[in-house]
């Protein structure tokens, strides 16, 4: 039900703003240009062209403050194995080694899936048909 609302809402909201593009608005333009306020020339006052306005020192308005880092030292967490050794608890697993096993080295193994079974190509009419490539 919400959804049929939706599109119904929004079906009209998409007509009323065809409707509204399509009105003819006729002498707006007379209208607009009385209503423009007309701008005055800008003017270069004292302040502009003060020099001790411009070349004062910034540091006199706001107070900056040097702001100093602590030294980075070396901790005892730093160079702690036990803290970077993640998998001290954990036992390490042993592999076991590899071994050729028959039929990694059966000749008739691997004579038998080189074999290849694709069918040869034919040359068919169409393939030179002059009417298919144009």
């Amino acid at each position: 039900m919400k959804a049929i609302v939706k599109q119904i809402a929004t079906t009209t909201f998409i007509a009323i703003l065809l409707v509204v593009g399509n009105v003819k608005s006729e002498a707006t333009e007379t209208k607009a240009s009385k209503a423009e306020s007309i701008e005055t020339e800008l003017q270069l006052e004292n302040w502009m062209i003060d020099e001790t306005i411009w070349n004062s020192n910034t540091a006199i308005f706001v107070d900056f403050v040097q702001e100093t880092e602590t030294e980075l030292n070396l901790e005892n967490w730093m160079t702690n194995t036990e803290t970077w050794n993640v998998n001290f608890r954990l036992t390490e697993e042993m592999e076991t080694e590899m071994e050729l096993e028959n039929w990694m080295i059966d000749g008739i193994r691997w004579e038998m899936n080189n074999q290849e079974y694709e069918p040869e190509l034919n040359l068919e009419s169409w393939m030179i048909n002059k009417c298919y490539w144009k």
